[in-house]
């Protein structure tokens, strides 16, 4: 692992979704409190509890699992990712039957700034079969 220069702040999450399974269900399987979860044919409603039109037409579920401003977020993906080593197989399970996981990393950085992620961290995703998204969002100095 490798920081580069420039300061940055980080949430790391795993969003799991699926067709048919409830949100309770996968908060079980997964063995984690959600932050933020719906299940299908639930009522459409904004994070602040507003009405929207429509069903949610899958299940989601966002699990918080570090956070950081440390520059230390390869150490943090790894630590999370050993956690959930423990899941393996409810992780597999969820996938097979359609849904899909992914490690959600919001990314928060003023200027030039990166981190290398090694080839034994995304090994470890593949394992799990966890996609990898980078929300970067930069503040211009």
């Amino acid at each position: 692992m490798v920081c580069m220069a420039g300061a940055f702040d980080f949430i790391i999450s795993l969003r799991v979704r699926h067709p048919t399974a409830g949100a309770s269900d996968i908060a079980q399987l997964v063995g984690l409190k959600a932050d933020r979860s719906w299940s299908t044919s639930e009522p459409r409603t904004t994070p602040q509890g507003r009405s929207l039109d429509g069903y949610r037409d899958e299940t989601y579920c966002a699990f918080r699992l570090d956070a950081g401003s440390d520059g230390q977020l390869a150490k943090c993906i790894g630590t999370a990712l050993e956690t959930l080593k423990f899941r393996r197989a409810a992780l597999e399970k969820l996938r097979l039957d359609g849904g899909s996981l992914v490690l959600f990393v919001s990314w928060h950085c003023t200027g030039d700034t990166g981190e290398t992620f090694s080839s034994w961290l995304l090994g470890e995703l593949a394992v799990l079969g966890i996609d990898l998204n980078l929300n970067v969002l930069s503040a211009q100095s």
